[in-house]
């Protein structure tokens, strides 16, 4: 399956079930704004409908009150997302994650104190023989570790821990009997990880598995029932609208699945490497600027766009802060599994996540330099979707896998 349709696949996963939780919640006649705002006082209006109404509401505000509009949209986000009121979250165990990170790859003879970690992930759906093939393939390219996943069907939020866990034991027990020395992994979206019989489990049905990327919505940046959003109607994940209109932001002590996720951890004496997605392109979107892309976008004059969403960076921010107090590797990505992360959304996970694993986008030779280089310099763990041949069936296009190694390989000075 190629990158692109496996990017729909997963598009329409983990936190696409979270918008029917979300909040909708009255709120005053207007908002107060700060005393050197040009508008005192935002009205009613700018705080109905969806996103797009919002937003033309505050431009017909600004035509009326001569106010720059950039300035009316910052006071209407610095009240609607509570810019002021963000509670601080403890820097994560950065040396004792890096250690894991380390120790984790060393054992397998793989050094990842001057190069990031190279990481493909494998589709399972075919079967053991077939996808041992493509493993094959891929670590005799020079890939230092893959990560097993099954995309044959979506997974349900409902559906039992055993379920999923379940869906990679042939392919990784056969995986792991003929390649005993190498990084093997798996990734399991939409798990409960914080149920009691997941560290169980995974022992039993995955023993010795090295790393573990948990792609669920375990840890959120803001209490439930506090923001609402819709996603676009052909399920793409695009913001169509974004309903938040009093959101609170959550901590640590917020998260009732994460404290038992890491009292689970402490229980059952967990080795394996655990992986944790924040903002990645596999979640619906929270905010229309979620992965911060417009920073990198030039128009057609050559002027580079607006600054970053001054409130999607906080997001991003304090999820990764967060999630590095739970999981060894913080994970993201791009806004899909062609495009890079951007600059901007980089900026924000390196000063608040450290390890730090990043989905690549494809290593076509039109990577921007100056981005591409950041990447190579801030990520511990570098992880792509494998891409079959189109020629050959059950085979991994090899000049794909060239391409990947050799624009990754980069030794830090």
């Amino acid at each position: 399956m190629a990158a692109s349709a496996l990017g729909r696949v997963l598009g329409s996963r983990a936190m696409r079930q979270a918008s029917s939780q979300l909040f909708s919640r009255g709120i005053s006649s207007s908002v107060s704004v700060s005393a050197s705002s040009p508008v005192t006082a935002l009205p009613r209006t700018v705080f109905q409908g969806k996103h797009a109404e919002r937003m033309a509401a505050l431009s017909q505000l600004a035509q009326q009150t001569n106010a720059p509009l950039q300035s009316l949209v910052e006071q209407y986000e610095r009240e609607v997302f509570a810019l002021d009121r963000v509670p601080q979250i403890p820097e994560g165990p950065t040396q004792e994650r890096m250690a894991a990170l380390s120790r984790s790859f060393e054992q397998r003879g793989v050094d990842v104190s001057q190069s990031p970690a190279l990481v493909v992930a494998v589709n399972v759906s075919d079967g053991a023989d077939a996808t041992l093939k493509r493993i094959s393939q891929i670590f005799e390219a020079g890939i230092d570790g893959i990560l097993l996943a099954d995309l044959s069907q979506p997974s349900r939020p409902d559906q039992p821990v055993a379920e999923r866990v379940a869906c990679l034991a042939n392919t990784y027990k056969a995986a792991r009997a003929a390649f005993p020395n190498k990084w093997i992994g798996g990734s399991l979206t939409q798990v409960r990880p914080s149920a009691p019989e997941f560290f169980p489990l995974v022992k039993s049905t995955l023993p010795g598995v090295d790393g573990l990327l948990i792609d669920s919505p375990l840890i959120l940046p803001f209490k439930p029932q506090t923001s609402a959003f819709d996603v676009a109607a052909d399920g793409s994940g695009a913001a169509a609208a974004i309903h938040t209109l009093k959101l609170e932001w959550a901590t640590l002590a917020d998260c009732a699945a994460a404290q038992a996720f890491l009292a689970a951890q402490q229980q059952h004496n967990v080795a394996t490497l655990l992986l944790g997605s924040v903002a990645s392109n596999s979640f619906a979107l929270i905010h229309p600027h979620m992965h911060l892309h417009l920073h990198d976008v030039t128009d057609s004059t050559g002027n580079t766009a607006p600054p970053p969403n001054a409130a999607m960076q906080q997001f991003v921010r304090h999820w990764a802060r967060m999630a590095a107090n739970v999981f060894h590797v913080v994970v993201s990505s791009g806004p899909d599994l062609d495009t890079d992360i951007s600059e901007a959304k980089l900026a924000c996970l390196a000063d608040n996540a450290r390890p730090l694993g990043l989905w690549r986008g494809q290593p076509n030779g039109q990577l921007k330099p100056a981005r591409h280089e950041k990447i190579l310099q801030t990520a511990n763990i570098l992880l792509a979707w494998e891409e079959h041949s189109a020629t050959e069936e059950n085979a991994v296009d090899e000049s794909w896998l060239n391409l990947f190694v050799l624009a990754n390989r980069f030794h830090k000075e």
